[in-house]
């Protein structure tokens, strides 16, 4: 039945949550991605701004486009993230939209997938556990702040990886590869666990990810309270990205077999 449609990861990034009134929050960036063609098509507000156009005028005409390039897919298969809420998604584009005097988005001919429902985390989290997470995601906070800081190249690079990522868990999702619910912080082993230092740096890497497999790997290599101690004051300094801790922690037991 999937053959017949054209199938598109989308999202989107504005400048905050939609509140169901009438006035909805910018949109900076609307991305789809096609998992058939791998063909990506960003609409982003740093095109009108890099012609000069105010950000008003920038939003208007990638709305436009948006429209236009979303009414021309036939029979459209849509993945998305959560996007079916007031706050935010599609309605909420369709108020931006009519808020614009462009009130022909043809949503209804398309076919929804929420992706969210097949996953207990969130989307960071779940980009994480299916390791699509790039360097270049942000949270929907942390774009809102860039997007106030007129940093829309930064957020348009944050939506185009959260796109690709969905469309790469879709894929694994329709393969059977993708089980995130058995992916879970209370399999690490206890023995790794066993004294005040491990039990405080396992502590640390759950407040970070839900990756238990991260988690353990971690825990795996740092074997003394020393070697963990080493990588709780590196969380302490501010280093939270899962994946630099676990490149750190290799690096630091690479230079003591070296010495």
């Amino acid at each position: 039945m999937i053959k017949k449609y054209n199938i598109y990861a989308i999202h989107y990034s504005c400048s905050g949550f939609h509140d169901g009134g009438a006035i909805a929050p910018t949109i900076c960036c609307i991305v789809l991605y096609n998992i058939r063609t791998k063909k990506m098509k960003s609409f982003s507000i740093i095109d009108g701004i890099k012609q000069g156009k105010s950000v008003m005028e920038s939003e208007q005409n990638l709305l436009k486009e948006f429209v236009e390039f979303f009414n021309s897919i036939k029979t459209p298969f849509i993945i998305h993230w959560n996007m079916d809420s007031l706050e935010y998604g599609f309605k909420a584009i369709m108020a931006r939209c009519e808020n614009f005097g462009l009130p022909d988005l043809e949503l209804d001919k398309a076919v929804e997938f929420n992706l969210s429902k097949y996953s207990k985390f969130n989307l960071m989290d779940t980009l994480e556990i299916s390791n699509n997470k790039s360097v270049s995601v942000l949270t929907g906070k942390q774009e809102a702040y860039c997007f106030n800081k007129r940093d829309f190249k930064t957020v348009q690079l944050s939506t185009e990886a959260k796109a690709f990522g969905i469309a790469e868990i879709f894929k694994q999702y329709v393969d059977g590869n993708w089980k995130p619910d058995n992916q879970t912080s209370e399999n690490t082993e206890k023995e790794l666990v066993n004294t005040p230092t491990g039990l405080k740096l396992y502590k640390l890497l759950c407040g970070i990810t839900k990756y238990a497999e991260k988690i353990h790997n971690i825990l795996t290599i740092l074997k003394t309270d020393s070697d963990k101690e080493f990588l709780i004051q590196a969380i302490e300094q501010g280093k939270t990205d899962i994946n630099l801790l676990e490149f750190l922690a290799n690096e630091y037991i690479d230079s003591k077999n070296f010495a």
